[in-house]
């Protein structure tokens, strides 16, 4: 009989087993929870890719301009606008490989596709680029002059700003400036990321502004950015929100979700036998 009693005792009974799966089932779904780790390493991932191509379009627009007498795509040597189009300048840089048709779409962007074929336009890129229609301060920044507090390359508004309205890959559309958040790519090619579309600016020595909303002109000495050039476009097919990075396509997954999966799963198991144990041996 004690032998018995001891054979049985040396296995997992279905309340040892319930434990095990309870335990791994929390910790799985604290992982996986739309605020939880694995969801916030993924938005991490991202926005970390997108701070990558930010500055990479900007280092070609510097490349750009090494062999166009340091003026960016758009102008021609001697300074003069020849298509201030934001489709036309990516178009030609991706024409010359200066970066792919992938990496003009953010990571964070699941609204829009990379160009194949056809007409390029705003539904294949994410990207703003300054208005250089006029001379000014603007225009005379769109060249290689290294200036810190220049803004050359953003993530687009997905609001409307003529109706006060703001957002971006990052955050949903909302009211006023300080809902649009995002990367900035800076004359220098430093990357910053800002919390609101109200920055300091400076386009050359003379034009300092202490509050430039990035996305409305002023003049023609402050930052003015557009991502289409037809105009406030939200693609037809797709609500207005769509862009908010919560179910974004992700062209450059991390590994860390996984790992922290599989660590996750493992500590599980490995506290579920350890509290088995414990009871076992103090049974």
């Amino acid at each position: 009989m004690p032998r018995a009693r001891a054979r049985r005792n040396a296995g997992f009974t279905l309340i040892d087993v319930i434990v095990v799966i309870a335990i791994a089932a929390f910790i799985i779904a604290v992982l996986i929870h739309d605020d939880g780790v694995l969801a916030r390493s993924a938005r991490s991932s991202r926005r970390m890719q997108n701070s990558t191509q930010v500055r990479g379009i900007h280092a070609g627009l510097f490349t750009f301009g090494a062999g166009n007498g340091n003026f960016y795509p758009g102008m021609n040597s001697k300074g003069e606008v020849k298509d201030a189009t934001v489709a036309g300048r990516l178009k030609l840089m991706l024409d010359e490989s200066y970066f792919t048709a992938d990496y003009l779409i953010s990571p964070s962007d699941s609204t829009l596709e990379p160009w194949r074929s056809g007409p390029f336009d705003e539904l294949n890129y994410s990207y703003a680029l300054p208005i250089i229609t006029e001379r000014g301060g603007r225009q005379n920044e769109w060249k290689a002059t290294e200036n810190s507090q220049t803004p050359s390359v953003i993530d687009r508004n997905t609001g409307d700003p003529s109706i006060g309205e703001y957002g971006s890959v990052h955050a949903p559309i909302g009211k006023g400036p300080a809902s649009w958040e995002g990367h900035v790519a800076w004359n220098d090619n430093h990357v910053t990321f800002e919390q609101s579309a109200e920055r300091p600016t400076r386009h050359a020595p003379d034009f300092f502004l202490a509050e430039d909303n990035l996305f409305v002109a002023a003049g023609v000495n402050d930052a003015a950015f557009i991502h289409s050039d037809h105009g406030y476009i939200i693609p037809s097919s797709l609500p207005a929100y769509a862009s908010f990075d919560s179910e974004s396509r992700d062209d450059h997954p991390s590994m860390v979700p996984i790992l922290l999966c599989g660590v996750g799963i493992a500590a599980a198991f490995a506290g579920a036998i350890a509290l088995i144990v414990w009871r076992r041996g103090n049974s």
